[in-house]
C-alpha cells in the first residue's frame, strides 16, 4: 500500500543525472585516452560518464493527530522512515491548524487540539502549491464541499485511513484512499528495539 502511494511513477518520478570521472583506466566513451595508450604505452586518465536515476517527486506527508490515530502513529512514522528519501521532511501533524511533526525519544511529538479540520491540509497543499500528497487520518474527516477542492488536484492527493477508520467523508470527495489492515499495533517492534530512528 505504501509504496503504490508513496513510490512515484517511472516515467515521471524519475530523472536521470549524468556524471564524468577521471580515472587511470581506459574508455569506450574516450577515444583520445586509447590513442594515447597506443602511442605513449601508458594508460592514461581517461573520461568514464555515468548516470544515475533520482527521486524527482517528493511527497509531504500529513498526520492526523487526534486521540483515535494515536496508537497507530508511531508505528506509521516508522514504517514512513523506510520512504525516507521520496518524502519531505518535516511530517505534519494536522488537527484544527498544522504543525510540523517533532521527534523525542524515538516518538513523534505534535501539537494537537481538539478538533479535526482537513481544509487546514487542503490550504498548506494549495499555498505551497504541493505536486503529491499523502494524509493519513481516521477518515472523520466531516463533509468536504466541492468548492473548496476544486483548484485541488485529487489524483495526487491520497488518504491512508486507519483500520478502524470511516472513508466515507474521503470517498464522497473523490479522493483516492486506502484502509490499513487489521493490525495488533501494540505488538509491532523493530528488529533492534534499543535503535531510535533519527528524522
Amino acid at each position: 500500500i505504501m509504496k503504490k502511494i508513496i513510490l512515484p511513477s517511472l516515467e515521471k518520478g524519475l530523472e536521470t543525472e549524468s556524471s564524468q570521472l577521471l580515472l587511470p583506466v581506459l574508455s569506450t566513451s574516450d577515444r583520445r585516452s586509447f590513442l594515447r595508450f597506443r602511442t605513449g604505452g601508458l594508460i592514461p586518465f581517461a573520461t568514464h560518464e555515468s548516470t544515475s536515476r533520482l527521486v524527482k517527486e517528493t511527497v509531504n506527508v500529513y498526520l492526523d493527530v487526534s486521540g483515535s490515530m494515536e496508537q497507530e502513529l508511531n508505528p506509521l512514522v516508522a514504517l514512513l522512515y523506510n520512504f525516507r528519501d521520496t518524502i519531505n521532511w518535516p511530517l505534519m501533524g494536522f488537527s484544527d491548524e498544522l504543525w510540523p511533526a517533532e521527534f523525542r525519544n524515538g516518538k513523534i511529538k505534535i501539537k494537537t487540539t481538539s478538533g479535526t479540520d482537513i481544509q487546514t491540509v487542503f490550504n498548506h497543499i494549495r499555498e505551497k502549491k504541493i505536486p503529491r500528497a499523502l494524509v493519513i487520518t481516521d477518515g472523520y474527516v466531516g463533509k468536504i464541499p466541492p468548492a473548496s477542492v476544486m483548484d485541488i488536484n485529487k489524483k495526487n492527493v491520497w488518504f491512508l485511513i486507519s483500520q478502524d477508520g470511516s472513508p466515507s467523508d474521503i470517498d464522497a470527495a473523490g479522493f483516492p484512499y486506502r484502509i490499513l489492515p487489521k493490525s495488533d499495533w501494540k505488538s509491532c517492534t523493530t528488529s533492534n528495539p534499543n535503535k531510535k530512528i533519527i528524522l
